[in-house]
């Protein structure tokens, strides 16, 4: 698992445009599957460091999460397929918490014709 985690850090690392490192900060799920080799499931949240890419070539222990640093709560599919040491099939997809779609606002009334009159209390509601 933790060779897992190692891979999902750095390929998210790795496909950011973040300025700052992102490190693993708590893992919330992490699953195993033995299917012609081995597949894991990972859900964690990850936090910037206080490690720039700008001046680090990576990711290390020494980089500490950023107190208030932006977080990414990640899914990762990772896989091991038997008999290829050296390959690795992953997918992930990370999301900001707190920032939700927004549903699109649609009007559902008809604008009244301006006019110098006030508008009564129950059409403002």
């Amino acid at each position: 698992m933790k060779e897992a985690l190692n891979h999902s850090i750095t390929k998210l690392n790795a496909e950011n445009n973040a300025t700052f490192y992102f490190k693993i900060d708590i893992v919330h799920r992490a699953t195993s599957q033995v299917v012609n080799g081995f597949k894991y499931f990972i859900e964690f949240t990850a936090r910037e460091t206080t490690c720039s890419k700008q001046r680090h070539e990576e990711l290390s222990e020494s980089c500490e999460i950023k107190k208030h640093g932006a977080s990414l709560r990640c899914t990762f599919d990772v896989y091991y397929p038997v008999g290829e040491k050296n390959r690795i099939d992953s997918t992930f997809e990370c999301q900001s918490p707190g920032k939700k779609q927004l549903r699109p606002c649609v009007y559902k009334g008809r604008p009244r014709e301006a006019g110098t009159q006030p508008t009564s209390k129950s059409e403002a509601s």
